[in-house]
This record gives structure tokens, C-alpha cells and sequence, in this order.
């Protein structure tokens, strides 16, 4: 993955007849470089937020297993003690795997999502470049057909 300063410092040829405005080359670049920066920071962001929800999980791992060590404890309490806290326990421990699972599926949509961002972008961008080199053919065939008509 290129990141902003690597597309800031690809350069176009330069050619001398019918070639591309800098300036034009320079703004559409510009701007796909604003673009491409974006998702690059909106990219560290999500994966930022899926070390805070790793963490979230632990946290949860953690109630459960200090909880699983309080209902050794409560063993010697007596039956109905135990049948409550085992109960109590698994409500949680249920609870703690749904949010954990809503987490990551929200998280693989957002991976999802960007993953079709970024393919659209490198779509948008081939077509550019497509369009380029179309541009560029045509003004080589139109210089090659000047110099045909000086010569004759």
C-alpha cells in the first residue's frame, strides 16, 4: 500500500510537444493524494479501534474467569448458591460472547467496506491512467500527422 508521501513523489514523464499541462497533471494528483490520505488515516484509525475492542474482549475474558473463580469459593455455601451464581455466570458470560461477536462482525464490515473503498480507488486510478496514455497516444498520432503534412 503506497502511502501519501510515496504518491506525492511519483512524476510524469514530461513530454515537449502536446504533452500534459503540470499543472493539470498537479491538481489531479493533488486531489487523489487528499483522497488516498484520508482512507489512509480512516485505515490506522479502524485498526486503532480494533486494538481498543481486542482489548474490550480481554477485559471481558478476565470477568469471566474471575467470576468462574468466585464460583469455586461459593461451592461450600450450599446448593442453591451455586445453581444461582452458576446461572448468573452464564448470563454474563453470554452476554460478554454476543457483545464480543456484534464487535467483530461490525469490525469485519467495516474491513469489508473498506476493502471495496480501497479496490474502487485502485479502479478509479487505472482508469486514469488508462485514459492517460489514451490521451497522450492520440496527441503523439496528432504530432506524427503535423510532421507528416510539413514534410510533404
Amino acid at each position: 500500500m503506497f502511502s501519501p508521501l510515496d504518491l506525492e513523489k511519483i512524476e510524469f514523464p514530461k513530454y515537449f510537444l502536446g504533452g500534459y499541462r503540470k499543472e493539470d497533471v498537479d491538481n489531479i494528483f493533488a486531489e487523489l493524494v487528499k483522497d488516498y490520505e484520508a482512507l489512509y488515516k480512516e485505515n490506522i484509525a479502524l485498526k486503532d479501534k480494533i486494538a481498543v475492542l481486542d482489548g474490550l474482549v480481554q477485559q471481558y475474558k478476565s470477568v469471566e474467569e474471575t467470576m468462574q473463580n468466585a464460583l469455586m469459593v461459593a461451592q461450600g455455601t450450599g446448593e442453591e448458591i451455586i445453581r444461582q451464581a452458576k446461572e448468573k455466570a452464564e448470563i454474563i458470560e453470554k452476554e460478554a460472547k454476543i457483545r464480543a461477536e456484534g464487535i467483530a462482525e461490525n469490525l469485519k464490515k467495516e474491513i469489508e467496506e473498506l476493502t471495496r473503498q480501497k479496490e474502487a480507488l485502485k479502479n478509479e486510478i487505472a482508469k486514469f491512467n488508462i485514459k492517460c496514455q489514451s490521451l497522450l497516444q492520440s496527441q503523439m498520432d496528432i504530432i506524427k500527422e503535423l510532421s507528416t503534412l510539413q514534410d510533404a
